[in-house]
C-alpha cells in the first residue's frame, strides 16, 4: 500500500494539471494573451490548443505511471516485510523448542550413566532376599531398599521414570530382547521376565528394558 502523503501529493499534482488545461489551451504563444481577451475575429491557432492538450496528456500519463510505480514498490516492500516477519516468528518458535529440549534432555547423558548403579543395587537386593532367615542380611536389605528408594526419588525429580514390562506384548521400540523362553502362564510374544528396568526421561525413552520373551507353553 502506498504512502498516503505521497499518494495525496501526486493526486494534487494531477488536479493542478487538470485545472490548468483550459488556460493552456487558450493561451496564444505569440502574444501571451488569453482567448477571452482576444477579439472574436482572431481565434487562436489550432496548433496551439493541440500542443496544450499534448502537454496535459503527457503530464497526466507521467503522473499515473509514477503512481503505479509507487504502488508497486510499496506492495513489494509490504510483501518482503510480511515474509521477514514470518521468518522471524518461525525462528522464535524454533529457538523456544530448542531451549525446551535443552531443559528437558540436557542432563540425559549423566542420568543414563547413573542407571547401572541402580541396576547393581537392584541385583544386590534381589540376591539378598533369597535368604529371608538371615536376620543380619535382611537388615542389610532393608537399608539397601531405603537407598534404592532415595535414588529413584532423585531420578524422578529429574524427569526419569521407570515403566512396567512384565506380561506386556514385546515392543521393539521400548524393549530389548536378550532371550526367548517357554512359559506356561505368559502367552507367546509377551514379556516373561524383566532382566533390566527400562526408563523414560520426560516422556522420551532413556533406556529400553532388557527382557526375556515368552514362547508360550511347551508343546
Amino acid at each position: 500500500m502506498a504512502d498516503p502523503e505521497l499518494e495525496k501529493a501526486i493526486k494534487e499534482a494531477a488536479a493542478s494539471v487538470d485545472a490548468r488545461r483550459p488556460q493552456v489551451e487558450a493561451e496564444d504563444p505569440d502574444e501571451g494573451t488569453v482567448m477571452g481577451d482576444r477579439p472574436n475575429s482572431m481565434p487562436p491557432p489550432p496548433q496551439t490548443a493541440a500542443a496544450g492538450a499534448d502537454v496535459y496528456t503527457a503530464a497526466k500519463r507521467e503522473l499515473e505511471e509514477a503512481m503505479e510505480k509507487v504502488k508497486k514498490d510499496a506492495a513489494d516492500l509490504k510483501d518482503k516485510w510480511v515474509r521477514t516477519a514470518a521468518d522471524l516468528e518461525n525462528y522464535k518458535k524454533r529457538a523456544a523448542r530448542e531451549r525446551e529440549e535443552v531443559v528437558k534432555f540436557g542432563n540425559e547423558r549423566i542420568l543414563k550413566d547413573l542407571l547401572p548403579i541402580l541396576d547393581d543395587l537392584d541385583r544386590t537386593i534381589g540376591a539378598a532376599e533369597v535368604s529371608p532367615d538371615n536376620q543380619a542380611l535382611m537388615n542389610f536389605v532393608d537399608g539397601a531398599k531405603l537407598v534404592q528408594k532415595k535414588f529413584l526419588t532423585q531420578l524422578e525429580k529429574n524427569g526419569v521414570e521407570g515403566f512396567t514390562v512384565l506380561g506386556q506384548p514385546f515392543d521393539p521400540t521400548q524393549h530389548e530382547a536378550v532371550q526367548q523362553v517357554n512359559h506356561d502362564s505368559v502367552p507367546a510374544g509377551a514379556v516373561s521376565q524383566e532382566i533390566r528396568r527400562g526408563f523414560y526421561l520426560n516422556g522420551r525413552l532413556l533406556r529400553p528394558a532388557l527382557v526375556a520373551v515368552s514362547l508360550g507353553p511347551k508343546s
